[in-house]
């Protein structure tokens, strides 16, 4: 072969190899060799990934709401608020006698003072508050008398000690923005009967209206927010006394009982599903767990590139607020695997975590109860997160809690790995398989 033929084939094979790689240029890694770059295969899959899902009730923990609710929504739902006064005072300081406490033999008025926050639905309709005496006589150690079955008959006519009817956009005894407060009218001769034979007092709030209505109130942790004012004589150099939340019970748990200050309970709600479906939102609020198993074939093997939850949502047409949007987030579970009870481990989650160095979070879901259809989590970031640490250490799990938990009536379905499998829970995996060079 002449040197002018062999000039010229090189020159074609050349020309091969360049344009070769010039196919698939910005296809993917680097090529050591002649390429300036070679072919990614990304490969899209989707799997079980999800090997234990549960729902679990009761968030926040009794006695542990900043803003108890006090609602009265139909037959979606209806709260109650308790607050304890387990100190009342029965003597007073005159301002002529700064040496001698006088007892308390008279009440000549009296007042419940509780914050409301605001707005609601609806500034212009007329409410009612009545309040009840929900006392019980139930042993100092036990918690029975925080249960709606000991607690819901007690709310009957011959036990109510007042009631205060007004409208909200009325309401302008209070220069803090966003909340007023009302003051209820506590029968006189009632209080004086605890305050003279050294009782307590124990008040049960109900709301009512002529249309679906809920309100929240400013919990007895803040100051200012709830207080209890009685009068003990005529003359008016006398201060009232005044009186602040506090509970004595369970005397054998002091941290519990400093909770019960106020608290609500739930006298009709959402149950926890039992059928299929995985519940996020409501009162008391409800948390959805979800443990994922990557399949190894891929992780060991592939750079997983995009990564997606896909949840069915279920409609809920029971729930309260069901046409109310409802925000999701998803919180990435911290407890170690020691850690085996559900309740306890929720609990121990966040809403960020790291990804080479740099904060990362899981974007939230906007969702309306009644409606239904996929929605998608995207979590590729979680996965590479994961890749980096072992599971002993970031366990892979997730938690769906609502924003504002406990505070707003609106569940949100969705179907469980027991669903059928159109609609159960799935991962979507977009990845690459790791690129291996080696001489032949």
């Amino acid at each position: 072969m002449s040197r002018r033929l062999v000039t010229l084939a090189a020159a074609f094979a050349a020309t091969l190899t360049v344009a070769a790689c010039s196919e698939t240029l910005d296809a993917g890694a680097g090529c050591p060799l002649l390429c300036a770059q070679v072919p990614i295969e990304l490969r899209d899959t989707v799997v079980d990934a999800i090997v234990v899902d549960s729902s679990l009730s009761g968030f926040p923990a009794i006695g542990f709401e900043d803003f108890p609710l006090l609602a009265n929504l139909g037959d979606t739902l209806e709260t109650r608020v308790i607050i304890r006064f387990d100190t009342l005072f029965n003597t007073f300081r005159h301002p002529l006698s700064a040496t001698v406490d006088s007892a308390v033999t008279r009440v000549n008025s009296a007042h419940l003072a509780v914050r409301l926050v605001f707005p609601i639905s609806d500034s212009t309709r007329t409410l009612t508050i009545r309040a009840y005496d929900v006392d019980t006589v139930l042993p100092p150690t036990s918690l029975a008398d925080t249960m709606v079955a000991t607690l819901a008959p007690l709310f009957r006519p011959d036990r109510e000690l007042g009631s205060v009817t007004f409208i909200p956009s009325q309401l302008t005894d209070s220069s803090l923005k966003g909340d007023s407060t009302v003051r209820i009218p506590i029968e006189a001769s009632r209080l004086l009967a605890k305050v003279t034979g050294n009782d307590r007092l124990r008040v049960g709030l109900v709301i009512e209206s002529s249309l679906p209505t809920a309100i929240r109130i400013v919990g007895a942790g803040a100051v200012n927010a709830v207080a209890l004012r009685y009068r003990v004589t005529p003359d008016t150099s006398v201060a009232p006394i005044v009186v602040t939340p506090r509970s004595k019970t369970p005397t054998s748990e002091s941290f519990t009982a400093a909770a019960l200050a106020d608290y609500q309970i739930v006298t009709r709600g959402y149950p926890l599903p039992t059928d299929g479906t995985l519940a996020v939102g409501g009162v008391p609020g409800t948390r959805t767990y979800l443990r994922f198993e990557l399949p190894r074939r891929i992780t060991d093997s592939s750079r997983v590139v995009r990564a997606a939850l896909l949840l069915t949502q279920a409609p809920n047409p029971r729930s309260a607020n069901r046409g109310d949007t409802l925000i999701v987030l998803p919180d990435v579970v911290l407890a170690s695997e020691t850690i085996t009870n559900l309740r306890q481990a929720v609990q121990f989650s966040s809403r960020t975590f790291g990804v080479g160095g740099e904060p990362a979070s899981i974007p939230v879901l906007r969702l309306v109860p009644a409606d239904s259809g996929t929605q998608t989590i995207e979590m590729a970031a979680l996965i590479q997160a994961w890749s980096f640490s072992p599971a002993s250490e970031m366990p892979r799990a997730l938690v769906l809690r609502a924003e504002y938990v406990g505070r707003v009536g609106g569940t949100v379905l969705f179907y469980s790995r027991e669903a059928p499998a159109s609609v159960r829970p799935r991962l979507r995996l977009t990845y690459a398989p790791r690129l291996e060079f080696g001489l032949p």
